[in-house]
């Protein structure tokens, strides 16, 4: 969907996230293309790849990578992190819009919760990818290890 991989994402954690925000960029897209197509089934089944990595992606995050980070840099639940969880939320009601909206035939038309969700995992990948993750790639592989990252994410 963009270029933001190389510069940007310099370290490991960095690398690693930001390829799996890449990937789900990718599913995304064919999801889009289904929809445009006038493809409901395929878009759908696409729609919910993309949801599935996602929230996948999202619990990596949440549940390994912010503790670590808040515990690292005595953060608590504020900071950068607590505007990811706001966002990660956000995401999360945009996607079950929009799958109902599949699911029951793309009556109501999903274009608009879809055009909002592009916007704002666009916005969102590019905050983690430019602050976030970089910072955890500095406090080092300590605080995250890279194989249950990969393993928790389902990439290499």
């Amino acid at each position: 969907m963009d270029d933001r991989g190389a510069s940007l994402t310099s370290g490991p954690v960095a690398q690693l996230l930001g390829r799996d925000h890449r990937r789900l960029d990718a599913i995304l897209a064919e999801a889009k293309r289904f929809l445009a197509a006038g493809d409901l089934g395929r878009a759908a089944a696409k729609f919910a790849e993309f949801r599935e990595g996602l929230e996948r992606h999202i619990a990596v995050e949440e549940e390994l990578l912010f503790p670590a980070f808040e515990r690292l840099t005595d953060g608590g639940g504020g900071g950068p992190t607590h505007v990811m969880r706001v966002e990660h939320a956000e995401l999360r009601r945009l996607m079950a819009e929009i799958a109902a909206t599949l699911v029951r035939g793309g009556r109501e038309g999903p274009t608009t919760p879809l055009a909002a969700l592009t916007a704002r995992i666009y916005a969102h990948n590019g905050k983690e990818e430019r602050i976030l993750y970089p910072a955890m790639d500095r406090l080092g592989e300590v605080a995250f290890p890279l194989a249950e990252l990969a393993s928790r994410l389902g990439v290499s």
